[in-house]
């Protein structure tokens, strides 16, 4: 499933909220990034220099906001350049479909458009859009899209929103008689999210269904019966406020499980079909010199998330940007087994995290600490060579100061280290690293 509305408590009572721009206006911004880097991102021993990283790379993001009218306006995210590579030949002319990523460093790639209005009182969104639920635990995006269609009401102090997500469409329709029927190919999530504010604490409440119909990709890989739809449900929790100047963020998501898993269809299938939960807390405050922030989460080894993205926790997980490496989410992925359907960086796994922002003159210093581990070592269903480390530590430092107007420059760097676990025999560990130099430019 793809990973974009971001459904904040206290941003929810309007919905639909235009752009500060005039009916009939047409905005436009975004970000050019440059980047170069040094890295070493891969968790197993090769030889040579084989998974060195060298290069530089750059981005050009666009937003373009067509308004008709306060209530009435659409929406169109797109990239010129995404994370090419800087050379000396042509930029290229290949265009991508929206929200299909295939190959994601190809110039033009369309990643969200959609429109946004209101309709007898009701907020309505429909295109394929951002979304992001529960603290970007229980659905998380990165710069793609999800089709979607969304309704919007509030109700006194507490807003409801009911999504139907394409999170599959398959065909649009059959070619040939023995084909999958046209409505036999996709796999759809509903979701029902309530948000509202208790005293001084802000809280939503999602219900998620997935439907997977048996000649989705979900279907064909994990159905028990060529003819069965495989289905789940997810009920998350989350609650923010202030204690003792300190902003909490904490959520709980159950998952019920999957229906009709075959145990061979994958070497983790045995967690498919089982109820999991995944807790989560984020913590922030202000210091004498800037801020903190830190981060705990545990996911039980029966988890499976709605989105396969790992959920960004630091930048020592997720770096981001043009040629960006996930030093932590790539050792998970190894640790884990999350290369396959399903599987994510918060399923059978528990870390901690902390981190601050230091003002130093025009300069700010960002340095952060992270360590993660598996919950259980080698769990129902999983093969031997899918716990080659279980657990890992490391870190990341940045610097960043402002250049110009809209513009800064930054240095990064990360490192993580993993540990031997107990098929190290099969495959030899290695410590990863990233360096980078970076200047970004806002329009």
């Amino acid at each position: 499933m793809k990973k974009g509305l971001i459904l904040g408590a206290a941003a929810m009572a309007a919905v639909v909220a235009a752009p500060s721009a005039d009916a009939g206006e047409v905005k436009m911004g975004g970000y050019y990034m440059f980047r170069g880097i040094s890295a070493d991102s891969n968790i197993t021993t090769e030889t040579g220099n084989a998974k060195d990283i060298a290069a530089m790379y750059h981005r050009l993001n666009i937003k373009m906001d067509f308004i008709a009218s306060p209530k009435t306006h659409a929406h169109l995210v797109f990239r010129p350049l995404n994370s090419n590579l800087i050379s000396s030949a042509d930029l290229g002319t290949v265009t991508d479909a929206i929200g299909t990523a295939s190959t994601p460093g190809n110039d033009w790639s369309i990643r969200q458009g959609w429109l946004e209005t209101e309709a007898w009182g009701v907020g309505v969104k429909v295109g394929e859009m951002p979304i992001s639920l529960n603290d970007s635990i229980l659905v998380e995006h990165d710069a793609t899209a999800f089709g979607t269609w969304l309704l919007a009401k509030s109700f006194g102090d507490v807003t409801a929103i009911l999504a139907g997500v394409k999170a599959e469409e398959g065909s649009a329709s059959s070619t040939t008689a023995s084909a999958t029927p046209a409505n036999q190919d996709d796999a759809d999530l509903y979701a029902l999210s309530l948000l509202g504010k208790a005293g001084s604490v802000n809280w939503q409440l999602t219900g998620a269904y997935l439907d997977a119909d048996y000649g989705s990709t979900l279907g064909t890989t994990i159905n028990t019966v060529a003819t069965d739809d495989v289905n789940n449900f997810w009920l998350a929790l989350t609650l923010n406020g202030a204690m003792g100047g300190i902003d909490l963020t904490g959520t709980i998501v159950y998952e019920d499980g999957f229906s009709g898993v075959t145990p061979t269809a994958n070497s983790v299938s045995g967690t498919w079909d089982a109820n999991g939960f995944l807790v989560g807390l984020r913590a922030k405050g202000k210091t004498g010199f800037g801020s903190w922030s830190g981060y705990a989460f545990y996911g039980d080894e029966d988890f499976d998330s709605v989105t396969n993205d790992n959920t960004v926790w630091s930048k020592t997980w997720d770096t981001g940007g043009p040629g960006g490496q996930d030093l932590m989410g790539n050792w998970a992925a190894a640790a884990t087994g999350s290369a396959g359907l399903l599987s994510n960086a918060t399923k059978n796994m528990w870390g901690i995290g902390a981190g601050l922002s230091v003002k130093a003159g025009a300069w700010t210093i960002t340095p952060h600490l992270d360590y993660a581990a598996l919950a259980e070592d080698r769990p129902t269903g999983y093969t031997t060579n899918q716990d080659v480390s279980d657990a890992a530590w490391g870190g990341s430092i940045g610097a960043a100061t402002k250049i110009d107007t809209d513009t800064t420059f930054g240095l990064f760097g990360a490192y993580v280290d993993p540990q031997s676990g107990s098929a190290v025999g099969t495959t030899s560990i290695d410590e990863m690293h990233i360096l980078e130099a970076t200047i970004k430019m806002k329009f």
